[in-house]
């Protein structure tokens, strides 16, 4: 698929989707992916392949003694052989870096009642950046909705990988009749929580989701994701939609303006 060369960091993620959402929900990716972010390698102390040093430590194996410490230890040893006796060494701490392909990220959407129209295109352009950002960091992606926890009936829940234009027209077809209940959030914290390489956890709808989101789960070291909360906003001269990113304590906002009345139809 060609495209406008603004849109060109998205081609992949826009590939798989036809050319009218393309267009249409193009511009809206340029708003969203900087407030994202990419997708970084996770680094953990003592996990993974090896991958230099990142700091100092107290302790350590004598290959990793400091070269200041081996200078002390040839000019002053008494005063190396005191530091030694009082763990005042310092050694180089090794850095690990996990695989690539050990990470997944995964997007859990709600699509209950408040986010029926419009926000749904909001959802779709989300599933789309978050989509992008996993291929571009070589991560294995998936996603799902949270009202479609995975011990629903087979076919109708658990996680789809990757995005085609099958999965959006599906993504856009999940309307439910109420918001995720704590059993639907608890089926999907339990998947999460088996730590199957979930590094990167995406909630997309009402604010208060991805709160409630946050009461099921703790948070594991090095873990990134975040919140993406999106609402009608109803103003005089024209319907709006507001899409808060929450990452930690970091909340930005952008205010999005849909396509035309019969395009938003078409695609709705």
């Amino acid at each position: 698929m060609d495209v406008p060369p603004a849109l060109a960091p998205w081609k992949d993620a826009l590939s798989m989707v036809s050319p009218e959402v393309a267009a249409s929900l193009g511009p809206w990716l340029t708003r969203l992916a900087p407030m994202v972010g990419p997708l970084r390698a996770r680094t953990l102390l003592g996990t993974g392949e090896p991958d230099g040093y990142d700091g100092l430590l107290r302790r350590g194996t004598w290959e990793r003694l400091l070269l200041s410490e081996w200078l002390l230890a040839s000019e002053v040893p008494e005063e190396f052989l005191r530091r030694a006796a009082m763990r005042e060494l310092g050694f180089h701490r090794m850095a690990y870096r996990e695989p690539a392909d050990a990470r997944a990220s995964v997007a859990l959407f709600d699509a209950g009642p408040s986010q029926l129209g419009v926000p749904r295109l909001a959802h779709v352009a989300a599933l789309l950046v978050l989509a992008q950002r996993a291929m571009d960091a070589k991560a294995r992606f998936g996603w799902g909705i949270l009202q479609q926890p995975p011990d629903a009936p087979v076919g109708h829940g658990g996680l789809m990988l990757g995005v085609t234009a099958q999965n959006v027209d599906a993504l856009l077809r999940a309307r439910q009749a109420s918001a995720p209940c704590h059993r639907d959030l608890d089926a999907w914290a339990a998947l999460e929580a088996r730590g199957e390489g979930w590094s990167d956890v995406w909630l997309i709808g009402p604010r208060d989701t991805w709160d409630r989101w946050r009461t099921h789960t703790k948070r594991r070291a090095g873990a990134t994701g975040g919140g993406i909360a999106v609402s009608d906003t109803y103003e005089a001269d024209a319907q709006r939609v507001r899409v808060e990113v929450v990452q930690r304590s970091t909340v930005s906002e952008v205010t999005l303006t849909p396509p035309d009345e019969r395009t938003c139809v078409q695609l709705l």
